[in-house]
């Protein structure tokens, strides 16, 4: 998205501190929203149910969505110089080009809604999904021999660096079942005498600094080991935790200095400095925190839709 946004923006007179936020911050809600392999990833782990996470998720993710989106607003309000006022496109013109991307709609709608109707599991959801893309390519004239073999040497090397996470938080995950950790972190929570409130407090600082130096789905396979047997005992809900697990994952990685997707945008826009762009994400961490403060008095944002659909509690 920095390759396809930026420069557009950029044509468009908009400030680079404006765009390289936007793009560091809405590029983070994709984990949040389903499809998600982090929530993929976080219900293999806890054997939770993929339909209840996705759920979980749904909510959460468009009012993540909506604060960014009034972040932007507020900053606009504040510095209007930040994105000067384009063209006015006519309703038609805006109808055309939404209805320009009925492909995709088709194809989420078909994936995401047959694992919420049962017709299929998340596996076989990218396989629909997939499938849906080639057969839209080939119609549409669009499939070229080169393109599909870069799709497939991509997808390869996505699909190895994903197991290669994966073997080695198995690995890390045995090693702590060994060492009993779990069960050592419960008796010093215990002895500390922390608060529920307290305890959930100090994990979500501890994934906002591990997630400045460690990848999403790692992160995830490292830690929900250790730490999700301690939320349990303190009576948090799982799915709950899930959520609240994902949205620090996003936080750490947008939050200056070290956030990865800052450093990602740097060095997609090397014309664009790394202060600019953190001068740019700092209004957007607002949104992120205050919804994990919503989630925290108000846990129902996560859970109404599981219970609902699933009858989760």
């Amino acid at each position: 998205m920095t390759k396809i946004c930026i420069p557009e923006m950029q044509k468009a007179g908009y400030d680079d501190r404006l765009s390289t936020g936007a793009v560091a911050s809405g590029g983070t809600i994709g984990i949040l929203i389903p499809p998600s392999l982090i929530f993929v990833i976080y219900a293999a782990i806890t054997q939770q149910s993929v339909p209840e996470l996705f759920a979980a998720g749904l909510v959460p993710g468009l009012v993540l969505t909506f604060g960014y989106l009034l972040v932007v607003a507020i900053v606009l309000v504040l510095r209007p110089s930040w994105a000067p006022r384009g063209e006015v496109q006519s309703w038609a013109k805006r109808a055309l080009d939404i209805l320009g991307a009925w492909e995709f709609a088709v194809i989420f709608g078909i994936a995401v809604g047959g694992i919420y109707v049962g017709w299929f599991s998340p596996t076989e959801a990218s396989a629909v999904g997939a499938f849906l893309a080639l057969v839209f390519g080939v119609l549409q004239g669009r499939l070229i021999a080169p393109l599909v073999w870069r799709c497939c040497v991509d997808t390869m090397r996505t699909t190895c660096m994903i197991f290669m996470i994966v073997i080695g938080a198995m690995l890390f995950s045995y090693f702590v079942v060994q060492a009993q950790l779990p069960g050592v972190l419960i008796s010093w929570m215990q002895q500390m005498q922390l608060s529920p409130t307290a305890l959930i407090l100090i994990l979500i600082l501890t994934y906002i600094v591990l997630g400045c130096f460690l990848e999403g789905i790692g992160l995830v396979l490292i830690t929900v080991p250790v730490f999700l047997p301690v939320v349990m005992q303190a009576g948090f809900n799982p799915v709950w935790f899930g959520v609240i697990v994902v949205i620090v994952v996003e936080l750490g990685m947008i939050h200056p200095p070290v956030g990865m997707n800052l450093f990602v945008i740097q060095a997609q826009a090397p014309e664009i400095s790394i202060l600019a762009i953190y001068k740019g994400t700092l209004p957007f961490l607002i949104a992120p925190i205050l919804l994990l403060i919503l989630l925290l008095v108000f846990p129902q944002i996560a859970l109404f839709l599981p219970n609902l659909l699933y009858g989760t509690q």
